[in-house]
């Protein structure tokens, strides 16, 4: 078959290898949609500690169940489905506590499993048993559906910080993960959403997914234009969705008195702190909460938002592509020009 091969920081290539085998109570998977994300990217420029090379990265994945493997009763041969990232143990403390995300022998697709990037990919005994796989509802295509697991990253994130029915929410960020957090925040009915961008381009592009108010924080104060915006008193919760110190900093201004911060967006490994006022903290009586990866509960919750309409992807997806150009759609992201990238492993050239 073929795929795209991590070889190490800056090469990946696309090459011929044997096909994976049929997992005893598994399947494999015939991958027709690998979304980019935004860690391929940086794994792709900067490598991972995580994995080890050569190796199949890609970790936002849908296609149809080609090949049982011995003892497997479910899914179907021919199923359309969506393989969640993460998938926990099920056993260890942090499990049992409900602690899905913090999973002391957590395996995620891409990393620990082979990936998505590729025409077949074996899916695991144990992603059945943990609801890692999710038919796909019938009239959303493989594409939307690959989308699911950003979503569910953002489902978790918000459901930390408990985004409710009246809340004025600010998003820092107009990249896909901000873009994704305003619809959700939509979704669980707050009654405000203002997104804060400081590039012209990618605000206007935000356009496109509802926020009640766009601000140019290249060209107006947000703390002023928050503030008047909420009639003085703040937002109930901020969301960091990038990954630079500032906005961290940022959020803290931006809260209302008990507001709470979602720390959504983590940082460069080399310049991993940011320095926040903390009497504002003390003082507001503020919560922030870290975020990070989902459940495949929440993975499941996100494939059933998309697929009754409740959250609006059909301006998310920029372009469906090949194997063969794999690198120049990790470009486009890189460099801010598409929200988000899908790779049909079933054409050179891409295609629907």
């Amino acid at each position: 078959m073929r795929a795209a091969i991590f070889q190490g920081p800056g090469d990946l290539q696309v090459a011929e290898v044997p096909e994976p085998e049929a997992p005893p109570g598994g399947f494999l998977l015939r991958v027709h949609a690998c979304a980019i994300c935004g860690s391929d990217v940086r794994t792709y420029r900067h490598g991972s500690s995580h994995l080890a090379t050569p190796w199949v990265i890609g970790h936002e994945i849908a296609g149809e169940v080609a090949v049982l493997g011995e003892g497997c009763e479910w899914p179907e041969l021919g199923a359309r489905v969506q393989i969640a990232t993460a998938i926990p143990c099920g056993r260890c403390r942090a499990c049992g506590r409900g602690w899905q995300t913090m999973c002391e022998r957590i395996k995620a697709h891409g990393f620990h499993y082979p990936g998505g990037l590729a025409e077949l990919m074996a899916v695991n005994p144990e992603v059945i048993a943990m609801g890692g796989v999710n038919p796909i509802p019938d009239g959303l295509s493989y594409e939307l559906a690959a989308v699911t697991e950003p979503l569910a990253c953002v489902l978790n994130g918000q459901q930390l910080v408990d985004t409710q029915i009246g809340d004025h929410v600010v998003v820092i960020g107009g990249g896909p993960i901000g873009c994704l957090h305003v619809q959700m925040a939509k979704a669980r009915g707050a009654t405000q959403v203002i997104q804060l961008e400081v590039n012209a381009a990618r605000l206007a592009r935000a356009k496109e997914f509802g926020a009640d108010l766009l601000i140019d924080s290249s060209q107006q104060d947000p703390r002023a234009a928050v503030r008047e915006a909420t009639d003085g008193r703040g937002a109930d919760v901020v969301i960091s969705a990038t990954p630079v110190a500032e906005t961290q900093a940022l959020a803290v201004e931006l809260a209302s008195v008990c507001g709470r911060i979602s720390l959504f967006g983590g940082l460069p490994p080399s310049a991993p702190t940011s320095v926040i006022n903390t009497n504002t903290v003390h003082y507001k009586q503020l919560t922030m909460v870290g975020s990070f990866t989902s459940t495949p509960a929440q993975n499941a919750e996100a494939l059933h938002m998309i697929a009754t309409g409740r959250i609006d992807l059909s301006h998310f997806i920029d372009s469906t592509i090949g194997l063969d150009d794999v690198v120049a759609g990790l470009g486009l992201l890189e460099r801010g020009e598409a929200l988000k990238v899908v790779v049909n492993p079933q054409s050179s050239t891409g295609g629907n």
